[in-house]
């Protein structure tokens, strides 16, 4: 994607989240946006909107936004970012999106990538792992979320993981429509723990 088109892409997310700001903010709906590098310089770009967003908005730094070339802690446009809105690292244990990453101190939430849940998932030192992976976040003032919740099962065993939230089909997808159409969805409830 060019660095034109990735700014049209923002240009038009960020109308879309404006109009329906104060539909989101009342019912307390956190909205993320996947950043990789070319998008990530758009939303320099459009800081001041993001700004007014921000109490709604996270930016998620996608496992690829960091190259080999480029250490972490030193990038100057994660930096920046960090300035304009709140951080997610998304896919974390994939790509780029490791602990170097994690110990910037630069997200308010890691998202724990769903390939890699599901393998953990499958043994004792894969939950003990998770619950590792949780406090050290914790240590350095970021939140874990688990993404990839598929079944009843996978909720029932990661409602005590301490995972600040949780994400995965196990919940009906909606389209812009569909949320904002109160006949088609009665309520939607949005918890602490769930995204």
């Amino acid at each position: 994607v060019t660095s034109n088109v990735a700014s049209q892409i923002l240009d038009w997310q960020l109308q879309c989240l404006m109009m329906l700001k104060s539909w989101l903010e009342h019912r307390g709906v956190r909205v993320s946006l996947n950043v990789n590098r070319v998008l990530a310089h758009a939303c320099i770009d459009q800081a001041d909107t993001l700004k007014t967003l921000s109490p709604l908005l996270r930016l998620e730094i996608n496992e690829h936004f960091f190259t080999q070339k480029i250490v972490p802690d030193k990038d100057p446009l994660l930096h920046s970012l960090a300035r304009i809105c709140p951080l997610w690292l998304d896919d974390f244990g994939i790509g780029s999106a490791n602990l170097q990453a994690l110990m910037t101190r630069q997200f308010e939430a890691i998202k724990l990538d769903a390939s890699v849940f599901r393998r953990l998932n499958n043994s004792l030192s894969g939950h003990l792992f998770i619950d590792a992976l949780r406090q050290t976040a914790a240590e350095v003032g970021t939140r874990l979320v688990i993404e990839g919740v598929e079944t009843a099962e996978h909720l029932a065993e990661l409602s005590q993981s301490g995972a600040w939230a949780l994400q995965g089909w196990y919940w009906p997808a909606f389209s812009a429509e569909d949320l904002l159409n109160s006949n088609t969805i009665k309520s939607i409830t949005l918890g602490k723990d769930l995204l």
